[in-house]
């Protein structure tokens, strides 16, 4: 537990939690700085609230599926720590949710759409904790139960500040038991419009955590590929997402079933719902659209 209230989390202040009012004067707080462009980007988006009892979270999670939509929470509980963290902008939060769409888009073309539960930010328990990811999906088949683990994880978080991203990656992976078989992580700058994904999956790696009793090679996270999208280019492209590691079966190839790949022109698509290009000046739409005003303008007029 040591590890998730650590790392990435160096120099934040943790609050002591006394009731709801001084929880959100807290976030407000955090919220109006984080908006106002008097903090740069390497400002972290994480507050830490602590003692946390299950009842006193319980009324925080119904306040923030009310209020406080942009919040994500990790709960550790033998410490009963909450640590909050808040989608600083909407271009953030907007590139899971596209992302999320992406693959929706694929599963539905590839006819599969039956078997997908789309969980989003269903919070999930795992080793004396519980996480909420901005993004995830559940095979129904597979995993029936509404309390089963998803397959596929999507987790934002600002480019300037990525290890806790990495902290939350590995918490899916260890704390499902491999349950978890892909995890995908956005670093978004607002600064340099760019956006980084990259594909993660459990393997087996060494314990870099043993204390002499414990095993020497755990299940921990893999980085299988990494996607720059840039304003002017797309470097790692395709992205493929296996098929069995999202429905734990294999495709049957004579019903068309297949991997799916991501190209380079679905990632700029994606890339364009977030930051859409500006129209360019003199081109053939803005020569229709400004024929098209005029035209209404000697209507009206004659």
């Amino acid at each position: 537990m040591d590890y998730y209230l650590t790392e990435g989390l160096e120099g934040i202040e943790h609050h002591k939690y006394h009731d709801i009012r001084t929880f959100k004067e807290a976030v407000d707080s955090r919220a109006d700085l984080l908006r106002s462009g008097k903090a740069d980007e390497s400002l972290p988006p994480y507050l830490i609230f602590s003692p946390v009892t299950l009842q006193q979270l319980a009324n925080l999670d119904r306040l923030r599926k009310t209020c406080y939509k942009r919040l994500r929470f990790l709960y550790l509980n033998e410490p009963k720590v909450l640590i909050v963290k808040y989608m600083p902008d909407a271009v953030h939060e907007l590139a899971a949710r596209h992302f999320d769409a992406t693959i929706q888009q694929k599963i539905r073309e590839g006819g599969q759409w039956p078997e997908i539960a789309v969980m989003g930010n269903t919070n999930y328990q795992g080793t004396l904790s519980g996480k909420e990811p901005d993004g995830s999906f559940r095979p129904l088949r597979a995993r029936p139960d509404h309390n089963d683990w998803p397959t596929v994880i999507l987790e934002c978080g600002v480019s300037e500040i990525p290890r806790r991203l990495t902290a939350d990656r590995r918490w899916w992976i260890e704390h499902s038991k491999g349950a978890v078989k892909i995890v995908l992580l956005f670093f978004a700058s607002l600064k340099n419009r760019t956006i980084r994904i990259e594909l993660w999956k459990g393997d087996t790696v060494e314990n870099q955590h043993t204390n002499g009793n414990d095993k020497d090679q755990v299940t921990g996270p893999r980085l299988k590929r990494t996607i720059n999208i840039t304003p002017d280019s797309v470097t790692g492209a395709p992205l493929k997402l296996k098929f069995k590691d999202i429905f734990l079966r294999k495709p049957k190839k004579k019903h068309g079933e297949a991997n799916y790949i991501i190209t380079e022109y679905d990632l700029r698509d994606y890339y364009n719902h977030i930051w859409p290009p500006a129209p360019v000046v003199g081109s053939q739409d803005e020569s229709c659209k400004s024929a098209f005003l005029t035209s209404r303008v000697n209507c009206s007029q004659s």
